[in-house]
């Protein structure tokens, strides 16, 4: 009977809450749902896998430091010895043979093996688990993602978070979230890398002091987040380093009276290991070498499902995914000046038969009327996932002159052109090509001529580079590039990132995959009609 009023009480409690709460999430989640390591476990993994399997290894690395005096950063520390030996050994073994040519070409572009083997540990196909307590937690959890989390914050380096959030934008890395725009709804941060990114993961010496030396940074990202939203601690300790570290820096921001606001808005969940009778709901303190003392709720559960069915009672009103859009459109509009995505109305509320990737993006036509605008990379994404849900008609007629104005004249458009219901404007009249080598220049073809490719050749090079092998397109002899074979290879890429096109770094490389697209519009709308 006590055990079912603290689990009501600390429903009422999560659930009062009247902003969307941001989740910081730590190992301890991962280490529930999926039996992953803490970080010292981890690095006993390891230490015992480059030293033959001694279990005294790790204990060897450990002393070592401590006789160095390295105690403020024994882990990293421990994890930069660790690497060293394992790196050192890994040359000296690795037989071709038995190499991915994935691994072999991360090494060969500075990667360090360590990571890649620490990032291969995290990685999992199936996220389910077997005991039903833990099933029904992640369960609500899941029923979280469109109404009641605005954001996730996390140092975990596995795909749990990401797999029940799947449409959740993901930032991986520090830099990547300080150089980015976050709109601060419906995305995760992955502050300490991701497994699916293995040069991003922060786990040695050098790592922690480049995080260090950034943290002023994140800190002021994550400082909106902390002022006016609920922050939820699930998975770490009071004791994190990480933790005290990031919340000191956000506490030297902020004067005395903003931290007394902070007292009601931060909510530190604690496991006690399933003994329910502990469950309680208490305050705690935590002082700071500045004098600044932060005050914080401690819930002391032996599960989550009380958490999450709390968190569960705050619904927003709109669909978040798309609110995310809405904010981030309208930053567009306002920041750069030209038109953003998505070309119909929507509802706010998320309940309409489609599924808008954007809601923004506001012109006037000639009539005064308001219409809405897709971007060019919503078109090349419709091109190939053919999931715009575009009107051709309203589309030709209304913006896409402006759009190619925006873009030296160069989109995909045969699809829309190929639907077209009435007389091609004047603007489209030139619009057409009558062979494949329209996409290419000159110097392209010239050294398609001097080193030609097959289909196959170019297969090859996916399974090892992924979209950097569109770097060679132009290379493929024109008679070997079917539309549906490629089509193919371009679902796969914008299956697995639909957001392909922010992520590329190098502009010859959005360049050269937005090629292809263009090759493949044409192929399956423009081809029968210019031939």
């Amino acid at each position: 009977m006590q055990e079912q009023l603290i689990d009501s009480q600390i429903e009422a409690k999560l659930g009062s809450f009247q902003e969307l709460p941001v989740l910081f999430i730590g190992s301890g989640f991962s280490r529930r749902y999926l039996g992953f390591p803490d970080w010292s476990s981890l690095l006993e993994h390891f230490a015992r896998q480059c030293n033959h399997d001694n279990p005294l290894a790790y204990a060897r690395y450990s002393r070592q430091v401590e006789i160095e005096g390295s105690k403020e950063n024994l882990l990293p520390r421990i994890a930069t010895l660790i690497e060293n030996d394992f790196n050192r050994q890994w040359y000296e073994t690795a037989n071709s043979k038995n190499l991915k040519q994935n691994l072999v070409q991360f090494v060969k572009n500075g990667g360090s093996p360590f990571k890649w083997f620490v990032a291969d540990f995290f990685k999992k196909d199936k996220f389910e688990s077997q005991d039903q307590l833990l099933q029904d937690e992640l369960a609500i959890f899941a029923r979280l993602a469109n109404r009641s989390i605005a954001s996730v914050i996390t140092t975990n380096y596995d795909g749990l978070i990401e797999h029940y959030l799947s449409d959740y934008k993901k930032f991986v890395g520090q830099e990547e979230l300080i150089f980015s725009t976050v709109h601060g709804v419906h995305e995760i941060y992955k502050i300490h890398g991701c497994c699916s990114q293995p040069e991003s993961i922060v786990i040695n010496e050098n790592d922690y002091i480049e995080f260090g030396n950034k943290k002023a940074y994140l800190a002021a990202k994550l400082l909106t987040l902390f002022v006016e939203q609920p922050v939820v601690f699930i998975g770490y300790s009071l004791q994190d380093d990480n933790i005290r570290n990031i919340l000191s820096e956000i506490v030297n921001c902020i004067d005395n009276e903003k931290l007394a606001i902070l007292k009601n808005r931060l909510v530190f969940i604690e496991w006690n290991h399933g003994h329910s009778e502990k469950n309680e709901i208490s305050s705690h303190t935590i002082n700071f070498s500045n004098t600044k003392v932060l005050h914080m709720t401690k819930i002391t559960v032996s599960d989550y499902k009380a958490v999450f069915a709390g968190l569960a009672k705050i619904r927003s009103q709109y669909d978040l995914k798309i609110l995310r859009k809405l904010k981030n459109d309208v930053y567009e509009v306002v920041t750069h000046n030209r038109p953003v995505e998505e070309y119909r109305t929507i509802n706010l509320d998320g309940e309409s038969s489609s599924d808008p990737k954007t809601v923004a993006g506001v012109t006037l036509n000639n009539s005064g009327q308001s219409i809405f605008i897709p971007t060019p990379s919503e078109l090349y994404r419709d091109i190939v996932l053919d999931n715009g849900g575009y009107n051709p008609d309203n589309l030709i007629d209304q913006c896409f002159e402006l759009l190619l104005k925006h873009n030296s004249g160069s989109l995909p458009g045969y699809k829309y052109i190929s639907s077209y219901s009435g007389t091609l404007p004047a603007y489209l009249r030139d619009f057409k090509a009558g062979h494949i080598d329209h996409f290419f220049s000159k110097t392209l073809r010239n050294q398609r001529a001097r080193q030609p490719i097959t289909w196959n050749d170019f297969l090859q090079l996916m399974k090892s580079e992924s979209v950097r092998a569109f770097a060679r397109f132009h290379l493929i002899k024109p008679e070997e590039i079917k539309a549906l074979e490629l089509k193919k290879v371009l679902v796969e890429i914008f299956n697995q990132d639909p957001d392909i096109f922010e992520h590329l770094e190098k502009p010859h490389e959005k360049t050269d995959l937005k090629r292809a697209i263009k090759v493949l519009d044409w192929l399956l709308y423009g081809k029968e009609k210019t031939a």
